[in-house]
């Protein structure tokens, strides 16, 4: 039996739940056309018609979804999909670096993030983002170079949580005089953690 084009289209286009409840039987041997054509099980090419339908956008929500519930692999796979298609979307290469961190490959995320910065210098965030993998990487003269940055776009960038990521840093340099004296700042800004440390070791700020 031969399925001309029309009919090849709108089966595909059948949900899945609904084809296997089809009991027509010139319909049946369609999809038994279509299926021998292809090689491949009837609801691979719906699955495969349906992915190819989603945009840029479509698979960068499917990664933060996948990210929210911590699916790291699927929500790397889903933003690299959103990247595929659009390799200038600096959002994408941002949020993939997350997941890529928590399964503990920094060197990855550290890429991603220095793409971001390629297409928007002037964003922060990636920054902000590369400091904290660098941070983790125990490369603190780097994370700090990286969390200077946001300053130097924008001293409000990152709040008073920037200034106690780079005291950290210094602090874990063993360069004790440094990390007071951006613990101070972010103490007198307010920040919780840099006020605690600062009185638990008999500083004022």
């Amino acid at each position: 039996m031969m399925v001309d084009d029309s009919l090849n289209a709108s089966i595909i286009k059948i949900g899945n739940n609904n084809i296997v409840r089809y009991s027509n039987s010139l319909v049946r041997r369609a999809l038994e056309e279509i299926e021998a054509k292809n090689s491949v099980p009837i609801h691979s090419i719906i699955i495969n018609e349906r992915e190819n339908d989603l945009s840029a956008s479509d698979w960068y929500q499917k990664g933060k979804n996948a990210a929210m519930k911590e699916d790291d692999d699927n929500a790397i796979h889903y933003y690299q999909k959103a990247i595929d298609l659009d390799s200038r979307y600096t959002e994408a290469y941002i949020s993939i670096g997350t997941p890529y961190e928590r399964k503990g490959n920094y060197d990855e995320a550290i890429k991603c993030y220095q793409k971001a910065i390629l297409l928007n210098p002037q964003d922060w965030f990636p920054y902000f983002s590369m400091g904290y993998a660098y941070e983790r990487q125990g490369n603190y003269d780097q994370a700090i170079e990286s969390y200077e940055k946001v300053l130097e776009i924008d001293r409000r960038s990152g709040g008073n949580f920037i200034y106690y990521r780079i005291g950290f840093s210094y602090l874990n340099k063993g360069n004790k005089d440094k990390a007071i004296e951006w613990y101070r700042i972010g103490a007198k800004l307010g920040h919780p953690t840099t006020q605690e440390w600062l009185k638990e070791n008999g500083y004022d700020w």
